[in-house]
This record gives C-alpha cells, structure tokens and sequence, in this order.
C-alpha cells in the first residue's frame, strides 16, 4: 500500500504531536499518577523522533510500513506507560496518514498482541 502523503505535511503533524508530548511530560506532574503519564509522555516522544528521521531519510512509505510493523509488535493491552505511550503515538501517526485501520469500525489488526 503506497502512501500519498507529502513529507512536508507528514512532519508538520509529527512536530506537532510532539509539542503535544511535551506538554504532556510538563503538565504529568499534576497527573493523579505523574511518574505513569511522565513515562508515557516521553515514550510518545521518543516514537515521533523516530518517525520524523524514518520520514526525513527514507520517507512517508518506509515510515508508515515500519510504524505497521512496530505496532503489530506491542501487546494489544497493556498497562506499561512505555508500550502505551508507544502505541498511542503510532495510532496519531496512522491517524495523520488517514490509515488507521485499528480505530475504523472499532477493529483492531488481526496480528495484535494481548499481553498476558
């Protein structure tokens, strides 16, 4: 699947996602459980830095193959910050790409994991 996304917009909103992460990993202290959202927080940042180089270097296709791949990966649920934090910014990712497929209709890919 060939995505027809320019880089230009495919980083603007992962720049913006990640001002978001930022705000979130400032704002955790006042979070009933700030160590949990501080942990999430920098785990979303840390994917969309990932991201945005997969886009600058290789581009939008190769990011969103990869992201496809990671996400497959994560357990479906999953009570970590880490792995949550992940999931969630691979799902915004999807989302800026309008490919994704986990929140259409309330389906979830037939490869997900649960975590046990």
């Amino acid at each position: 699947m060939m995505v027809q996304l320019a880089r230009a917009e495919a980083l603007k909103g992962l720049k913006r996602f990640t001002i978001l992460a930022d705000h979130a990993a400032l704002l955790s202290q006042y979070a009933p459980d700030p160590e949990y959202w501080h942990a999430q927080a920098n785990a979303r940042r840390t994917v969309y830095a990932w991201l945005i180089e997969l886009v600058q270097t290789r581009g939008v296709d190769h990011a969103y193959h990869a992201a496809q791949r990671r996400y497959a990966d994560l357990p479906l649920v999953c009570h970590d910050p880490s792995l949550s934090g992940q999931r969630a910014a691979l799902e915004s990712f999807f989302t800026i790409l309008g490919k994704n497929e986990v929140l259409k209709g309330g389906e979830v890919q037939g490869d997900a994991q649960v975590e046990a």
